[in-house]
């Protein structure tokens, strides 16, 4: 039996797809998935804008009217300057200025809410007594919130009455950030222009992102497929396999198959995501209109740079190098499960594929990729294993031409090919084999000596 059947495999193909997809445990964990993101999401973006909305309330002051007594003197300040202070919290407050305490007792009459300012000029200095009517509904805390606010604020006032202009009052306050022009080092692109910038970010959000993916598929699928690939040897249908399926056709249609039901899974998540995040975003919406939350602006300002960045070109060659590079791991996991002759065997069988896993990663991880660097060398998009992690993400966010992300694709395709090829004759080699598994120099010696499969 040597070669490959493209009749054979797409049997293998049906047969174990079908089964997986079919399974009460399948059906039971993506349907409560989907169905735990249709609610949980719009849930908690229903009580995170509830929050919200009850933070903003609460972060006016109670105080909304305030009688102030310019005893004895009367300079006649300008009071709504204050207005323009403090941000929002003392923003809604009414002042208006009365000729003595009686006259500000009367202002504040009827008004539960309101407060006496009574200011005396000290002979060089400023007091200034704050009051609780009689009949108010306001707290010392309250009334000593606010006296904080005027004894920060106030000198704004009297700045006022010299032709300082309050309107302008609340620039005092901003801070100034300098950056150095022509700083090019990594450790200063985030004071480049922002066209690199925004790309630095996209890179590391897309970067992490597609290591996230690849680790949650690998996770769930990976271990199936080694123990898929070594099922027939536990319960002795290869035996009889051997005679009618080519050992790589096997391999290829089981590697593909689970791949194809997880990416199948992935999708009606993805797709339940979306629809949570959507519902969400319309509740949330509706229960506090005036200010989004975070999550929504940040999926709009995403959308908005996706728009001016992203190409279809580049999309689609990013998806198929997520793709591709399932398979390639999940070919790796079926090379491990044709090593192994028990389950029990998997775990030693597999060191090797948990090994080549985590080496991508580091590379990421030394090369600056997951931190958003946009000129990382072009041998991480050669070597399949750093490739699977830093292409989708570069392709994407147009650090690399797409010539070279289809070129990268095409590697990793290869490579994940080749791997399946290795495994079947692997697989061929093994069946019979009885004991602990060989080491990896024992099977690349078998496999030299064995030209078919």
């Amino acid at each position: 039996m040597n070669g490959y059947a493209p009749g054979q495999m797409r049997k293998i193909f049906s047969f174990t797809f079908s089964q997986n997809v079919r399974s009460r445990g399948y059906r039971v964990f993506t349907v409560l998935i989907a169905l735990l993101m249709i609610v949980v999401i719009p849930a908690v973006m229903a009580v995170a804008a509830n929050n919200k909305k009850k933070d903003a309330q609460s972060a006016f002051s109670p105080v909304t009217f305030v009688a102030a007594v310019e005893a004895p003197s009367g300079v006649g300040y300008d009071w709504n300057m204050l207005k323009n202070l403090g941000g929002t919290e003392f923003s809604g407050i009414e002042y208006e200025v009365a000729g003595d305490i009686e006259e500000a007792a009367r202002l504040c009459a009827g008004r539960d809410t309101s407060l006496i300012v009574i200011l005396n000029d000290q002979g060089g200095s400023l007091t200034a007594d704050v009051l609780l009517p009689e009949g108010t509904a306001l707290n010392r805390g309250s009334a000593q919130d606010f006296a904080d606010f005027l004894q920060s604020s106030f000198p704004i006032v009297i700045m006022g009455r010299a032709g300082f202009d309050g309107a302008a009052g609340p620039d005092l306050g901003y801070p100034v950030n300098t950056r150095i022009e022509g700083a090019k080092d990594p450790e200063d692109m985030y004071y480049s222009d922002g066209e690199e910038n925004t790309k630095a970010i996209a890179v590391m959000v897309l970067t992490y992102a597609t290591v996230v993916l690849l680790y949650f598929l690998i996770l769930i699928y990976g271990q199936q497929t080694a123990r898929s690939t070594m099922d027939e040897k536990v319960t002795g249908l290869m035996d009889t396999f051997l005679v009618s399926v080519r050992p790589r056709s096997l391999v290829m249609g089981k590697v593909l198959a689970i791949a194809a039901s997880g990416l199948l899974q992935l999708f009606v998540w993805a797709a339940a995501a979306a629809l949570g995040l959507r519902v969400g975003a319309l509740i949330a919406r509706a229960v506090y209109p005036e200010d989004p939350l975070g999550i929504v602006v940040l999926f709009k300002t995403f959308g908005a740079l996706a728009g001016g960045m992203f190409s279809v070109a580049g999309v689609i060659t990013a998806l198929l190098a997520v793709v591709a590079g399932f398979l390639l791991y999940c070919s790796l996991a079926a090379f491990g499960g044709s090593m192994a002759s028990r389950p029990e065997d998997l775990g030693s069988a597999n060191m090797l594929f948990t090994l080549l896993l985590l080496s991508g990663y580091l590379m990421a991880v030394f090369t600056g990729a997951v931190s958003g660097n946009t000129d990382l060398p072009v041998w991480m998009y050669i070597y399949p294993l750093s490739a699977v992690l830093v292409t989708p993400a570069a392709v994407l966010a147009g650090t690399i031409p797409v010539w070279l992300g289809v070129v990268s694709l095409l590697i990793i395709a290869v490579c994940a090919w080749f791997v399946t090829v290795v495994a079947g004759k692997t697989y061929v080699l093994l069946v019979f084999f009885r004991g602990n598994p060989p080491g990896l120099k024992k099977v690349i010696k078998m496999l030299r000596g064995k030209t078919d499969g």
